[in-house]
């Protein structure tokens, strides 16, 4: 995986070798998951629905679903800034 091809900063791949994130998670992340705008850049969650998605796909068992349910990752500009697994729930402002 290279910087270019994903739009990922070093930042971002030292912490998805430190937190087992792999590439197909990430790119799932970006198709299916709700992206939203916190504090000048864009946080891309799973929601209840990208997740039922994911499920209706078929493609995924509802293990792995469930383990990348958590996930996100924070985007400014384009460039993937950083990854990482929610411990709590984000506040809706």
């Amino acid at each position: 995986m290279t910087n270019q091809l994903m739009g990922c900063t070093r930042h971002c791949e030292t912490r998805m070798q430190q937190r087992s994130i792999d590439s197909v998670m990430i790119d799932l992340l970006m198709q299916y998951g709700n992206t939203r705008r916190r504090n000048k850049a864009d946080v891309t969650t799973f929601n209840k629905k990208s997740r039922h998605l994911m499920a209706q796909n078929k493609k995924y068992s509802q293990e792995f679903i469930n383990k990348i349910a958590k996930l996100y990752i924070v985007e400014i500009g384009g460039k993937i800034i950083t990854t990482s697994r929610r411990l709590k729930r984000f506040k809706n402002n």
